[in-house]
């Protein structure tokens, strides 16, 4: 029924922004989404290189075994951020790019603190 009244284009904005989709769309808060989306993967290439520095330095044996698991999730994850970035650059604002570039930039900073908590273990096994 409301396609045929606005001329088959994209609903209009209801009170605060909310279309009749039941989106809720952002008026502003495009410039926002693709700076966290940017720090997120900013992060994400710091940690990766970190992680691998780590590496380098780390014994071998489980301990070398599982950095390597670890980096390579890393690094898995630094792509993802990417795509993510390629794919909703353009897009319109939601609620849900938002919340999306938010989880994104927490995990990268969750990955540096694991990073951070593996160097203190590595370097409390060489002291």
């Amino acid at each position: 029924m409301g396609s045929h009244l606005n001329g088959g284009c994209s609903p209009k904005l209801g009170i605060m922004g909310i279309a009749r989709s039941g989106t809720f769309q952002l008026k502003e808060g495009g410039f926002m989404v693709q700076v966290l989306l940017v720090l997120g993967f900013l992060l994400m290439l710091y940690n990766t290189y970190t992680g691998f520095q780590m590496k380098g330095k780390a014994p071998g044996g489980v301990i070398g075994e599982r950095l390597t698991q670890l980096n390579l999730f890393i690094l898995l994850f630094a792509l993802g951020y990417l795509v993510v970035g390629v794919l909703t650059w353009s897009r319109p604002v939601d609620t849900l790019l938002l919340i999306v570039s938010l989880i994104l930039l927490f995990g990268a900073i969750f990955v540096l603190l694991v990073l951070r908590l593996v160097q203190a273990v590595l370097a409390a096994l060489e002291g």
